[in-house]
């Protein structure tokens, strides 16, 4: 099992009723959250799709880095915007 994490999510997500549906889909701690998405590696992990598609938008976007890899966007997620590099305008992060 993952670790614990504690997850910002968006007012509207909660009005439409993410928690409920995590409830009914997820009720034990090692349930899948999204049980449509078929295992895709070895270790039975669903993530690689969404991690292929992740980096095309990143790409699409023009915020992508050769080598950086998705998990390093938990760590500039939440840095004020003078923080980013000035190649990311403020058009870009919305």
């Amino acid at each position: 099992m993952a670790a614990r994490r504690v997850i910002a999510l968006h007012p509207e997500t909660l009005k439409m009723g993410f928690l409920d549906y995590m409830r009914s889909r997820a009720p034990g701690p090692n349930d899948p959250l999204f049980p449509d998405l078929e295992p895709q590696s070895e270790d039975g992990k669903r993530g690689p799709r969404f991690t292929r598609w992740l980096v095309e938008y990143r790409q699409s976007i023009e915020v992508y880095r050769e080598g950086v890899a998705m998990h390093a966007f938990r760590h500039t997620a939440f840095k004020p915007p003078d923080r980013f590099d000035s190649r990311f305008s403020a058009e870009k992060a919305t």
